[in-house]
């Protein structure tokens, strides 16, 4: 099994994104993502996304981006460089709601858009 600490990257870049004091939009598609992870035992030692979720959302500037159709005609637009869907999608997202993208994901490098790196 594959050991994996993406909620632990997950909280230290909401952290470091200044999520507590500035808008910050976290994706419908990172609570799937995660969840996935969760439930195939590649989260060790983290909190249950559900859990994750109610945390952050208790901060008052942060805020749930919902999949909408126009996340995923542009999503499916996409060259298919990353054959993630989830991954695509939160590209999509960042697109059309004027967003910074966090992700430690190198695949997203062959697509253009306002990217935060994230080491992992």
């Amino acid at each position: 099994m594959a050991r994996s600490s993406e909620t632990t990257y997950f909280i230290r870049y909401l952290a470091l994104a200044g999520f507590q004091l500035a808008p910050f939009m976290i994706s419908v598609a990172s609570w799937g993502e995660l969840a996935i992870k969760h439930a195939i035992g590649r989260l060790e030692g983290s909190l249950p996304p559900e859990q994750l979720r109610a945390w952050c959302l208790g901060y008052p500037t942060v805020r749930e981006l919902a999949i909408e159709a126009a996340h995923v005609w542009t999503a499916d637009s996409y060259p298919l460089h990353h054959r993630d869907p989830l991954g695509r999608m939160l590209l999509a997202q960042a697109q059309l709601e004027d967003a910074t993208l966090i992700t430690s994901d190198h695949m997203m490098r062959a697509y253009q858009a306002p990217i935060l790196w994230a080491c992992a």
